[in-house]
């Protein structure tokens, strides 16, 4: 099983990845949304890191169109986890409504990025 992180600034996925590494588990990573899209239709990928501002659209929009192709597929959907810099609760609050599994705000912190991981993979690998 595979996180998708989805980061279009190289220094954050750099550092997000290995942050996920540190946790011990697979990653791959995209850099805009259109690469989200191909890389998410890919069945070892079990967990979606989708950051919300890519310089093709909003994280919003390429959860929309991930979902779809996961139900034209007729697959379970994913956890996506919303990775943004709105900070605020009723920013939090959106992008739950909109139906994401979680969310994380920036800068994350590796205490709460491993949270995340193993709330939606309880049998979580060892680091």
């Amino acid at each position: 099983m595979k996180v998708l992180l989805v980061e279009d600034d190289a220094l954050s996925r750099m550092v997000m990845m290995e942050m996920v590494r540190m946790g011990g588990y697979e990653m791959v990573a995209a850099e805009t949304g259109a690469e989200a899209i191909s890389m998410a239709a890919a069945d070892d990928v079990a967990l979606i890191l989708l950051d919300n501002r890519l310089p093709d659209g909003s994280g919003a929009d390429f959860f929309t169109a991930i979902r779809a192709a996961e139900k034209a597929a007729n697959r379970t959907p994913r956890p996506i986890i919303a990775v943004t810099g709105d900070a605020f609760p009723e920013d939090q609050q959106r992008f739950m409504d909109l139906g994401f599994s979680d969310y994380l705000s920036k800068p994350v912190s590796l205490p709460e990025l491993h949270r995340i991981l193993a709330k939606h993979f309880p049998a979580a690998p060892a680091a």
